[in-house]
């Protein structure tokens, strides 16, 4: 992920902004300002404080339970893993889960928080290079890493590699319709404050979108069949499944 200085949230307001009390207004602010900071200076600790917000687990959550409906003791590949709570999540329904990524940071991060999970693995490596041999897991899956990479067919192809016949890979990223707008009224309609709403915010403003179209195209150049683009969280994201033929 680049790094973004705090230059970033104190552009002109939208005119979402408008709308909102001042008291408000200055604390989303605020936590606009805390992220954007965490991105330029600590972004693991960012990455686990997301994390923790209701909207953004459930989000993840949500995504990989329905991917895995259905599947007991699958082997699932994380690729971007960062600190290590969505693997966190995912072994703690049983799945055997190994993280890449290719930051040690982020990796030393995970390992704290995956102390207690027996059935992770963490491996230091380039998404466009996993170091694995074919059809060794069910899923390969990446969250918010196929939209900031220069070039994602070389790490869709990597990951189709490294699955099974007819397994999955599935990444998550967010639309083109995840704006100030649309972030603005997810809020107001479920009632986010504090870091929950300064966070969704930042993440509209400084997010690289991805239309549905696109996410097809890069699956289907991927070598994967039976690709469906399904969009979640009011619009605000895509996430893309497809299978290895």
């Amino acid at each position: 992920m680049d790094d973004i200085g705090l230059d970033a949230v104190q552009s002109k307001p939208h005119d979402d902004y408008m709308e909102i009390p001042v008291k408000k207004l200055f604390a989303d602010s605020y936590y606009m300002a805390v992220v954007g900071k965490l991105v330029a200076t600590d972004a693991p600790k960012m990455f686990d404080i997301l994390f923790q917000l209701p909207w953004y687990k459930q989000l993840h959550e949500d995504w990989l339970s329905e991917l895995f409906s259905g599947y007991k003791n699958a082997r699932v590949l994380e690729v971007g893993c960062g600190p290590g709570q969505l693997m966190r999540s995912a072994s703690s329904w049983g799945h055997t889960v190994v993280g890449l990524d290719r930051s040690e940071k982020m990796l030393k991060k995970a390992r704290k928080n995956l102390a207690n999970c027996s059935n992770t693995e963490l491996v230091l490596a380039s998404a466009d290079d996993i170091p694995y041999t074919p059809n060794t897991f069910d899923f390969a899956v990446a969250a918010s890493l196929i939209n900031v990479v220069d070039d994602p067919l070389p790490i869709l192809k990597e990951m189709a590699r490294t699955v099974k016949s007819t397994g999955v890979v599935s990444f998550l990223v967010p639309s083109e319709k995840m704006s100030a707008r649309s972030a603005a009224a997810h809020i107001r309609e479920n009632r986010l404050e504090g870091m929950s709403s300064g966070a969704l915010r930042m993440w509209a403003t400084l997010a690289k979108k991805m239309s549905a179209d696109h996410c097809e195209q890069i699956a289907l150049a991927a070598g994967l069949v039976d690709v469906v683009v399904t969009p979640s969280f009011d619009g605000m994201v895509h996430t893309t499944m497809g299978r290895k033929p």
